[in-house]
């Protein structure tokens, strides 16, 4: 529901692999980018 919340309401999002949900469910929501590791995610959230 995150995911399509952001969608909704034009802001970016990214999906995290880890805790719930899984790739398959993120890419179906929409999901505009997807992390593996925390370490990855902050990659993708600097400017």
């Amino acid at each position: 529901m995150d995911i399509e919340g952001a969608c909704h309401h034009g802001m970016r999002d990214v999906g995290v692999l880890w805790g719930f949900g899984g790739r398959e469910e993120l890419t179906a929501a929409g999901a505009g980018a997807l992390a593996s590791t925390p370490a990855e995610l902050g990659r993708l959230l600097s400017p």
